[in-house]
């Protein structure tokens, strides 16, 4: 674990929490709870896609419309939503396959009120064999569906097949109607040098101008975690984070994000592996691996805050008596 971020991360908790208590002391009739207090910066989900809350298996469970079955077949369009079960299924998952069969080329600004554009999404890297990088993405993606409704999480799917046209700003505002615990986008690398292999991350910069740098901490804990569990599980090199503050997909969106380039079509030794369902399944779990750890490390330090806080107001209390 990167002890840096999690300070980081820490101390925009008590930042908050400072802020909470001071309100408190301010205005009589204050009934803040600690979930107020370390609750994400992030927007609550709409109250207009909202069906239920609660349904007595847990306090502060959430349905959305439009959510479906899960089969384990495919569903065609964008923004499909499967409800999960047991302790995790208020963690919502966005998996974002990256690119879809055809490019679309018109332009979109890269982030919120940019005056700087890009194309909306591209089609993608393809392997000197043919592998299609959109293919592989969705293919991976699914397996990663499949594991993580298995272990209890709800899952969004940006897209379950290729046939589908849907801009990057436009995934990551899916992910932000959902307050996603995790906006995942599965890539694959490319580059004009052949030797270059291994896995890389992407997040934000802590001086991203956007409003997703308010979650920077937490992109760069959750790309952490899934570089470490993906090259476990892959055994492939391990390379870099890198932060970039150019893509829409990042930009956009207001929860916790990362992309994760899967290893390089531009490899011949690499590509060959990612040709294989055998990588596909590993790739899958060392993902569904960094979620994990990253949805333990943000509920202990739930649990540590709750504590924390709980102790603050009792010693608050003792002061005012």
């Amino acid at each position: 674990m990167n002890r840096e971020y999690k300070k980081s991360r820490v101390a925009r908790r008590l930042t908050i929490c400072l802020a909470g208590l001071l309100a408190c002391l301010l205005f009589s009739g204050c009934d803040y709870s600690w979930r107020d207090l370390w609750s994400r910066d992030n927007p609550k989900p709409n109250d207009e896609l909202v069906v239920e809350k609660g349904d007595g298996e847990g306090e502060g469970d959430v349905i959305f419309q439009g959510a479906v079955e899960y089969t384990g077949q495919p569903h065609s369009g964008t923004d499909i939503y499967y409800v999960g079960k047991g302790e995790r299924k208020n963690y919502i998952i966005v998996i974002d396959p990256g690119h879809q069969l055809r490019a679309n080329t018109d332009l979109e600004p890269i982030g919120p009120g940019s005056d700087i554009t890009k194309m909306k999404v591209a089609g993608g890297a393809q392997s000197a064999a043919g592998l299609t990088e959109y293919d592989l993405n969705l293919s991976v993606s699914l397996m990663l569906r499949d594991i993580l409704i298995q272990r209890g999480y709800s899952v969004v799917m940006i897209r379950e097949t290729n046939e589908v046209d849907i801009s990057n700003a436009e995934r990551a505002q899916i992910a932000n109607k959902y307050n996603a615990a995790a906006f995942i986008r599965v890539h694959a690398n490319a580059n004009t040098d052949t030797s270059i292999r291994g896995v890389q991350v992407l997040c934000q910069s802590p001086d991203n101008p956007f409003p997703c740098n308010k979650t920077y901490a937490e992109s760069r804990l959750l790309s952490e975690l899934m570089l470490d569990e993906y090259c476990n599980a892959t055994d492939l090199r391990r390379l870099s984070i890198i932060e970039d503050d150019t893509m829409a997909g990042i930009n956009f969106s207001n929860v916790p994000t990362a992309i994760v380039e899967m290893g390089f079509l531009s490899n011949e030794a690499e590509s060959r592996s990612m040709e294989t369902a055998f990588f596909r399944r590993n790739a899958a779990e060392g993902m569904a691996n960094g979620i994990d750890a990253f949805i333990s490390e943000i509920a202990e330090e739930s649990e540590t805050h709750t504590s924390d806080t709980d102790t603050q107001f009792s010693t608050i209390d003792k002061m005012a008596e």
